[in-house]
Formats: C-alpha cells, structure tokens, sequence
C-alpha cells in the first residue's frame, strides 16, 4: 500500500470506495457534493471516491477534486 504519511485514511477519517448500485464514482460525488452532509473533500478518483470527513474542531472545507492519472504522477483539478 502507498499513500501519505499524513494521510486522513490512516486517522479513520477518509475512506476510497465504490458504490455500483447507487451509480459511477461520478455520479456518486456529484450526489455527496450536492449534499447537505458535513465534508472536507470529496475527490472523483476515475474508478473510485475518496471522502473525508475532517478533523474534529476543525470547519469543513467542502472541497471537491477530480483527479487524474498520468506518467508524471496524480494532478488535481478543482470541480468534478
């Protein structure tokens, strides 16, 4: 497994998942974005979502990323 050292996944405050029967990765965060549901970041990962909830005490960004794979490394855009 990789990942960062700081990540929020190792905190239990972020999960990557999949959810087929409620629809796309896409269509599932456009779903979590329109929510009213408290999140820091929700990010369109191509074949899953990645949603975190945030640390305690601290104001949610609701922040809302796709990102996107390459030779180079992963890049992040704003937006789905």
């Amino acid at each position: 497994m990789g990942g960062a050292a700081n990540s929020t996944h190792l905190s239990a405050l972020a999960a990557d998942f999949t959810c087929p029967g409620f629809g796309s990765p896409l269509e599932v965060c456009k779903k979590l974005a329109g929510s009213k549901m408290p999140y820091d970041q929700i990010i369109q990962e191509g074949t899953w979502v990645h949603f975190a909830i945030g640390a305690p005490n601290k104001t949610p960004r609701r922040q809302i990323l796709t990102a996107r794979f390459g030779p180079k490394g992963t890049t992040y855009t704003i937006g789905l």
